[in-house]
């Protein structure tokens, strides 16, 4: 079973069904108007991409250039015996170029420990080598990724009931050392915006004297981390603090907005481990 993936439009451009049109019309920005809607094409990528890793057969991926174009044939992201597992995710710069993240297990090792693996996909169709972002042996989950304007992104994961992350450059290079962002055990339902101009902020829930808390933390473009922000109380249901804020940050300097829900414990959710 393949993912189908596909960017159904350009970099940039506003097709002439999309809503944020009407947005256009009643007076908003270009940036914000143009970031909302990349978000939008990302969502759309996202859908495709996650069926087929819920098959648990690798990670695969079809692409288009623009919304009239027909989709290429499917390529295969990750490597050639690994198996895939839960949510790969995708970002798309401004010029097209894409990051795919994602988790996979080597099959022909004893124990099939899965990691957290990405590449790019860069606009003129070229792909870049698989980078391992996550140590061997750790239990990993739920990768999330975003990118700037640039490419340069930012990639965060649950790892060992702790949520960690790491800048990766445009290249697909990693950036700095992997970094653990979350203060106390569990944590989990890692969230991560970046801004038109790079700004990464991570947010997710993490439990404190058996308590959820709602915390936040950036990551600098560098691979460096500020310091953790006790949010509020709240569950640990997936904090939305990606896709708005970065989208609603319509100049390079404006700091994400996270916002997230209270009151209730996490809702259980299946993995699969190899």
């Amino acid at each position: 079973m393949f993912a189908r993936a596909v960017a159904l439009d350009t970099p940039g451009h506003l097709c002439g069904s999309c809503p944020d049109h009407d947005s256009y019309d009643k007076g908003m920005g270009m940036t914000a108007r143009t970031a909302r809607h990349r978000r939008t094409v990302r969502r759309r990528v996202l859908t495709g991409v996650s069926a087929a890793a819920a098959a648990g057969i690798g990670v695969t991926a079809t692409m288009a250039v623009h919304a009239e174009a027909a989709w290429t044939t499917a390529w295969n992201v990750s490597a050639s015996g690994w198996t895939g597992a839960d949510s790969p995710q995708v970002s798309v710069d401004r010029q097209g170029d894409a990051l795919l993240a994602w988790t996979a297990g080597d099959l022909s090792t004893t124990y099939s420990y899965q990691r957290v693996q990405t590449r790019v996909k860069f606009a003129d169709g070229t792909t870049g080598p698989i980078r391992t972002l996550s140590p061997d042996g750790a239990a990993v989950a739920w990768p999330e990724t975003d990118s700037d304007d640039t490419g340069d992104s930012a990639v965060v994961w649950e790892q060992d009931s702790e949520v960690v992350g790491r800048r990766v450059s445009s290249s697909g290079s990693l950036v700095g050392p992997l970094q653990k962002l979350s203060t106390s055990a569990p944590a989990s339902t890692p969230v991560v915006a970046v801004t038109p101009g790079g700004n990464a902020m991570a947010a997710w829930t993490e439990v404190r004297d058996g308590s959820w808390y709602a915390v936040a933390r950036r990551i600098q473009i560098d691979g460096t981390v500020g310091a953790a922000v006790t949010l509020g109380s709240g569950s640990a249901e997936k904090p939305p603090s990606a896709s708005t804020a970065a989208a609603s940050s319509s100049s390079p300097g404006r700091a994400p907005r996270t916002s997230w829900p209270g009151g209730s414990p996490p809702r259980p959710s299946p993995r699969r481990r190899c």
